[in-house]
């Protein structure tokens, strides 16, 4: 890896995806502070998630300028740094903190998040069964062998077929625009 002159170095021992990571981060959140543009946005723009763009911020607003030169450097990780920044805020600072955050979250917004899930351990359950299943030459005398079973299957995968080329097709789509703009996928 070649350095452009005047850049450092990433520290040794630190991950190339996590120095890449921070640094998008910074920067989103840079952009967040110039543009006053939402953190959600300015991550989303430059393909890292909201959180490490709210952390980047707490670095940069309420950091040293030791922990903003450390942070640029990638010798400590952002996270780290706001964890022992926030020890040292003020009551005020705080306070200013979870104003801007909101303290808690809206009813609507607790809803999505509970559809969320939802959804996610539909899917889940989903895929997971598909992928236990025996092989199509094993099952389909199983099916065949029962007409409620052989009627059922006929009614239920030509939708099941649809809904899953669809969603193949949304994925393969997501991961264009995510590596467009430089991010990536991560599974929780």
């Amino acid at each position: 890896m070649t350095r452009r002159p005047g850049e450092k170095s990433r520290p040794r021992g630190k991950s190339i995806a996590h120095y890449e990571a921070s640094k998008k981060a910074l920067a989103a959140a840079e952009l967040s502070f110039k543009t006053g543009m939402h953190a959600t946005a300015a991550a989303k723009s430059l393909g890292t998630s909201r959180s490490a763009v709210t952390v980047a911020r707490l670095v940069l607003e309420f950091g040293t300028d030791q922990d903003r030169e450390d942070a640029y450097s990638g010798k400590t990780g952002l996270r780290s740094l706001a964890d022992g920044i926030r020890k040292n805020l003020s009551a005020e600072a705080r306070e200013k903190l979870r104003k801007r955050t909101g303290g808690k979250l809206g009813e609507a917004h607790l809803n999505n998040l509970k559809t969320e899930r939802e959804l996610w351990a539909k899917l889940k359950a989903a895929l997971q069964n598909l992928s236990g299943l025996p092989h199509p030459k094993e099952l389909t005398p199983v099916v065949k062998s029962n007409n409620m079973r052989d009627r059922l299957v006929r009614k239920l995968l030509p939708n099941a077929i649809n809904w899953i080329e669809e969603f193949n097709n949304e994925w393969k789509r997501s991961e264009k625009d995510t590596s467009d703009t430089g991010g990536g996928n991560e599974v929780t």
